[in-house]
């Protein structure tokens, strides 16, 4: 390398580094109540996080062992599938000790900018479109939403998206293995984030800009190079597999026995087309690209106009679109949308610009999901894995992650016009058309603003009619300013375009008032979507602060479920702070429990049978609660609580001497609900089983421990008998102990475990939780990293001799 070069370079690191450092900054100063201040989002999820989480962190903490096993939520389920990835990585190093210098995630927005900005750089479009490409993407209001809304899986695959495509298309059109780790490493950080649909669309970006850079070499007719690659990329591949097997292979595990396995029917093999596509993306909804309250911003928007006086400064049900409700703004920014358009029209004979168009248009229509069917059932029933993901929506990240890079070529090209006249007049062209179109968007509001619905499906049975009327009117005036806030915006990036065009403002100029303009645009929204934020200690403490119910509840020391009716119970975590509750919610909960909630549990309104399988001893009520199997136990004035004691004597585990062998679902389920059938009398099996089953006439049993991995019963009886415990059954992992020999352990009455105890007398029978594919997995990651490690090293120091040996000849690989 001559030394010209290696200065050029030197002034290149220099100036990137300035850049990210400056883009730090801001951050810094943009997020300056999380960044600075501690605050932090406490959106739904994050506060529905803290509920199910809370006794196993406290048991945690107080044994230093691993919970694999949940028992406040859903009467018990498996959490050891989402543990976070245990190997020490970069992601570990991001949380644990750049975390500790400002909140993490404003380190994972920095990764985010890097990697756009390195992107868009090795496109060769240059520092000014890569500056803005790396803001773009990281401004994106809906970012911010996820981070609001508690989606930090989501929102952490998402920023690592552009650096895992960098890493990617170089290792696959350079020489250097150091790209080839880099990319190892990358995908290896973004696979641990365990969001596995934001997976599945960053393999759709790998795959088609994979084969077009292969195509490329193919063309080039280097076909040594193009057989060297695809045997690098199955390789590390599958080395990528080992170094996540941990928590790949558990996840893996876990899934069949889900909801998101299957829908419980014959064949089923993922989540019903219905439930999947519920969040399906209407084509009118694009309009929110451009004008984010177009169809009311979101479902708990606050009104800041000042048409309607009654709801000003209020939350108001502002999303009147057609998916059920919505958190987050699909808002792109107004600059960015019309750089995209500038750059793919005046690039659109680029190859690559109509590879990026292809995946583009591919996307928005998987989005559309039950608005266009014909493409979504197609992916839907035969594209591995599709069938377990929900929210078509979601992809259109992809659809933003493209529209920066488009927005980058649109500056470059307007940057690169020169003194040529046809291109001078096509940019032109280009821009007073997308400047005319854009106009008559924002125009629609004024128009024809009024005669649109402006109404959300249902909400005639919600709310009276004057209400509505109020939200409507509120709507409109959301609409009507977004359309005017578009032409404003409009007006100056045209104008800025066709100062720069006609040379009246040099490129800097022009690039200081595109970078204004950018963050002008977008921050404002990203305020908005940040929401409220709060210490979360103190929020904690505040929104599960011990009730004079709860303390009633736990001054109970018997081993027992509530069941609370204050709220939804399958979509709320709250009362799994302190109790053990058969409620809950989760987006992958056990299949069979959903089996039950959705064909037995609420019946005519209690199904006795299931309460007495799930051991339910206390009901949490805001109002009286009509049934004579139960009587009132306490009433907390303060908080309006009524709770309830069942009269039926709940038992966590007891003897049955006879059982029903039901293959059929259906008819399990039939039979649960019949009132002929009594679970503490008659076990339900789903297969024979060889063994001598009796009555006792004499039997009892007792809950020695009930930990979070383990339950250990003391019990008695006379006769050889089935010993049914009020636990959910989970093969993978459970294993029972009768007197220290191990048993069989047996699916019964849909949900629950069982055991033969084969001789009569006192015994102890102990269930331990301990999932074997954790740990081998662990280990195979453990080590694989100890090999990347090991490569990482030796691809440096052999890089580091050939500099030396030949300094002349390195180049820029």
């Amino acid at each position: 390398m001559s030394t010209k070069d290696s200065s050029i370079l030197q002034k290149e690191w220099f100036k990137n580094s300035i850049t990210i450092f400056i883009v730090f900054i801001l951050l810094i100063i943009v997020l300056y109540p999380m960044a600075i201040q501690g605050l932090r989002p406490g959106g739904v999820d994050v506060i529905g996080s803290q509920g199910k989480t809370h006794q196993w962190k406290e048991f945690t903490d107080e044994t230093g062992k691993r919970a694999f096993w949940n028992p406040p939520v859903f009467s018990g389920m498996p959490r050891y599938h989402r543990m976070n990835a245990q190997v020490f990585n970069l992601d570990k190093f991001i949380g644990d000790v750049l975390g500790g210098i400002t909140y993490s995630m404003i380190w994972i927005y920095l990764i985010g900018f890097i990697g756009m900005f390195f992107l868009v750089k090795y496109f060769k479009l240059g520092y000014l479109p890569a500056l803005l490409g790396g803001l773009g993407f990281i401004f994106i209001p809906h970012f911010m939403s996820l981070l609001n809304i508690g989606h930090f899986a989501k929102f952490r695959p998402i920023m690592y998206m552009p650096l895992v495509t960098f890493f990617f298309i170089s290792f696959i059109n350079k020489k250097n293995l150091l790209w080839l780790l880099g990319f190892i490493i990358a995908f290896t950080v973004q696979i641990r984030t365990q969001h596995y649909q934001i997976l599945f669309y960053q393999l759709l970006i790998l795959l088609f800009l994979g084969i077009y850079y292969l195509v490329q070499i193919i063309k080039a007719g280097n076909t040594k190079k193009f057989l060297l690659k695809i045997v690098l990329i199955i390789a590390s591949s599958i080395f990528i597999i080992l170094l996540v097997a941990q928590p790949l292979f558990v996840t893996a595990e876990y899934t069949p026995y889900s909801i998101r396995g299957g829908t419980g029917e014959e064949e089923s093999t993922g989540l019903s087309l219905d439930y999947s596509s519920r969040w399906s993306f209407h084509p009118a909804e694009m309009l929110n690209f451009l004008m984010p309250r177009f169809f009311g911003g979101t479902s708990g928007e606050v009104y800041t106009g000042d048409e309607v006086q009654q709801l000003e400064g209020r939350q108001i049900p502002g999303y009147w679109g057609h998916m059920p409700f919505t958190q987050a703004y699909e808002y792109i920014g107004v600059l960015l949308v019309f750089l995209a358009l500038v750059g793919l029209v005046l690039n659109f004979k680029n190859s690559f610009i109509k590879t990026l168009l292809g995946l583009f248009v591919l996307s928005l229509l998987l989005s559309f999901g039950r608005h266009f069917p014909l493409l979504y059932n197609l992916f839907f029933q035969n594209v591995p894995y599709f069938n377990k993901f929900r929210v078509p929506a979601m992809i259109l990240v992809i659809i933003q992650f493209i529209i920066v890079i488009w927005a980058a070529y649109g500056l470059k090209s307007l940057l690169s016009l020169g003194k040529n006249p046809e291109k001078i007049k096509k940019a032109k062209t280009t821009v007073l058309i997308i400047a005319g179109v854009f106009i008559f968007l924002g125009l629609i509001p004024q128009l024809f603003g009024s005669s649109f619905s402006l109404e959300k499906a249902g909400e005639a049975s919600q709310y009276k009619p004057e209400v509505i009327s109020l939200f409507k009117s509120a709507r409109l005036d959301m609409m009507q300013t977004d359309g005017l806030r578009l032409i404003l915006f409009t007006a100056l990036i045209a104008g800025a375009c066709l100062l720069f065009i006609y040379k009246k403002v040099n490129k800097y100029i022009f690039a200081a008032l595109v970078g204004v303009l950018l963050l002008v645009d977008l921050i404002p929204y990203i305020k908005k979507a940040e929401g409220d934020l709060y210490n979360m200690d103190k929020l904690e403490q505040r929104h599960f602060r011990k009730t004079n119910a709860d303390k009633k509840l736990l001054q109970d020391e018997s081993y027992y479920r509530i069941f609370p009716i204050t709220e939804n119970p399958f979509n709320n975590n709250d009362r799994s702070y302190y109790h053990n509750s058969i409620g809950g919610y989760s987006a992958a909960k056990l299949r069979i429990y959903q089996d039950i909630i959705e064909n037995c549990l609420q019946r005519n309104p209690f199904n006795w049978n299931v309460h007495k399988m799930l051991n339910v001893k206390y009901f949490v009520a805001t109002k009286q609660l009509p049934d004579d199997s139960l009587k009132p136990y306490y009433y907390d004035q303060q908080e309006k609580i009524l709770i309830y004691q069942t009269m039926i004597e709940q038992q966590p585990a007891w003897f049955v001497g006879d059982i029903q062998v039901i293959q059929d679902r259906d008819e399990r389920f039939r039979t649960i609900n019949s009132d002929e059938f009594d679970p503490y009398k008659t076990a339900i099996l789903e297969k024979e089983i060889d063994a001598n089953i009796q009555a006792p006439d004499s039997s009892w049993a007792k809950v020695e421990k009930a930990s979070f991995n383990e339950m250990k019963y003391k019990v008695y009886t006379d006769k050889p008998a089935l010993l049914v415990v009020s636990e959910i059954y989970y093969p993978p992992g459970w294993k029972c102990y009768v007197d220290g020999e191990e048993k069989e352990i047996y699916k019964t009455d849909h949900i629950l475990r069982s055991v033969f105890i084969d001789s009569s007398g006192e015994h102890e029978v102990e269930f331990k939780f301990h999932p074997d594919v954790f740990f081998t997995y662990y280990n195979v990651s453990k080590y694989a990293h100890i090999v990347l490690l090991g490569c990482l090293i030796a691809v440096i120091v052999v890089n580091i001799r050939k500099k030396k040996l030949n300094p002349s000849s390195q180049k820029t690989a």
